[in-house]
Order: structure tokens, then sequence, then C-alpha cells
């Protein structure tokens, strides 16, 4: 089972239909039954979940995409803390760390990078190309999948044109 899930939603900030912006939900409590939630704060095990994070962009090769984290509030002393946290994670099992450096990468409170992107802006900084090179290649990579994106969504408007029509000839 994966440890996290993608969704898409419509906005606003893109042109027509086309366009959806991809979204990770971090849940290692739900993807992982046998990891329980522990306050950072007094170390309690009882916790309970409290709703998500407002969100964060997380830049990758690919695309950039939201990044939420459940919000967990403790029974014990009444505090909440995000499930995405340092602290959390050293205290979640070794696998469920790699996993979240792997996919989710590196944050600050409102940004991060993944672990892809880290990767090619390391090679590219050792094999001395300029800064300016990184730009190009996401925009390359993104500009592509975008493409693809719209062709993908095109043909499929198309073909439910034709299914309506046949649909109604009938």
């Amino acid at each position: 089972m994966p440890a996290y899930f993608f969704s898409n939603f419509q906005t606003g900030a893109r042109p027509g239909p086309y366009c959806v912006e991809s979204v990770l939900y971090w849940d290692q409590y739900a993807f992982w039954p046998e990891v329980k939630p522990k306050c950072v704060h007094c170390g309690s095990l009882h916790c309970r979940m409290k709703g998500w994070t407002n969100g964060k962009t997380i830049d990758d090769l690919d695309e950039p995409f939201r990044f939420f984290a459940r919000r967990v509030e403790c029974n014990g002393c009444h505090r909440s803390f995000n499930s995405d946290r340092e602290e959390v994670l050293r205290l979640q099992p070794e696998f469920v760390q790699l996993v979240f450096k792997q996919y989710c990468g590196d944050h600050t409170y409102k940004k991060g990078v993944t672990a892809n992107l880290v990767s090619t802006v390391s090679f590219l900084a050792a094999s001395q190309e300029s800064l300016s090179s990184v730009q190009r290649l996401t925009k390359e990579i993104q500009g592509d999948n975008y493409a693809n994106t719209l062709n993908l969504y095109s043909a499929f408007e198309v073909r439910q044109k034709q299914r309506k029509r046949r649909y109604l000839q009938l």
C-alpha cells in the first residue's frame, strides 16, 4: 500500500477544465495502522486526528503539487501538532521516515522540494552546470507533461462528444 495518495482538483488559477493540480495527503497513521500517533509534547499515546494543515507547495521535477499533512491533538496535554514535523517523524519507524523523505521531500513552513529535484540539482551542480540549467530542465519536463495532459483531456472530450452524438442518433 502506498504511503500517500494523490488527488486532483480544479483550480481557478489555471485555464479551463483541462487543468488539475495534484495534491498529496500525508497521513502515516491511516496508511500504516501499526504506526500510532505519539504526542511530541508529553509523550502520550492518547491522540486523535484533528483535520489537515493549510497546505504548502512542493516543487518536483514533473510539476509542483500541494501537500497537506494530518493534524493531531493530544488528549493528555491538549496540544496539537502536524504529522509532518521532524520531531514527529523521528518517533516513527525508519521506513516511514524514508518514505516521507522520498515522496514528500524537505520542507520549510510554506514550501518544499522533493528528493528527485534535490538529486537533479546536486547532479547539475557537480557537473558544473549553471543554476539556470535547472530551471530550463524543469520547465522542459513540466511543459511536456502539461502538453501531454492537454492532449489527453482534449481527446477525452472529443470522445465524449462522439458518444453523445451516437446516443442522440438512436
